[in-house]
C-alpha cells in the first residue's frame, strides 16, 4: 500500500505503529511527499505526524483510545501477526478487536 497525499483525501486520520524509530524515518524519506515531522509528546509513544497520518513509534500493546483518538475503522495488519512471538499473538488479536 502507497500513502500519499492524493490517497488520504477526503480520510480524516491515519494511524500506523511499529516498536522500530528507523522504520518509521525510512518510511518518512520514502514519502518525503508527506511532510512527517516528529512531534514532542508526553505519552508512551513517540509521534511522527502529518495533518492526517500519525505513525507512532511504540509498544503496541500500550496503545489506548487516547493514542488515536478512540475510534478505528480499519486495521491494516502488514506483517505483525507473523513477527510477534506465538505467546503473544492471542494478546496482540484481543488489543485490536478491543
Amino acid at each position: 500500500m502507497y500513502i500519499n497525499q492524493a490517497n488520504l483525501e477526503g480520510v480524516s486520520e491515519v494511524y500506523g505503529v511499529d516498536c522500530a524509530r528507523k522504520a518509521l524515518e525510512e518510511f518518512s524519506n520514502e514519502h518525503s511527499d508527506l511532510n512527517l515531522t516528529w512531534e514532542d509528546t508526553d505519552t508512551a509513544f513517540e509521534k511522527l505526524t502529518s495533518p492526517k497520518l500519525k505513525l507512532l513509534k511504540g509498544n503496541f500493546f500500550a496503545l489506548g483510545d487516547d493514542d488515536t483518538n478512540g475510534k478505528v475503522d480499519i486495521i491494516w495488519d502488514r506483517s505483525s501477526m507473523v513477527a510477534i512471538k506465538p505467546e503473544l499473538r492471542a494478546q496482540y488479536v484481543q488489543t485490536l478487536l478491543n
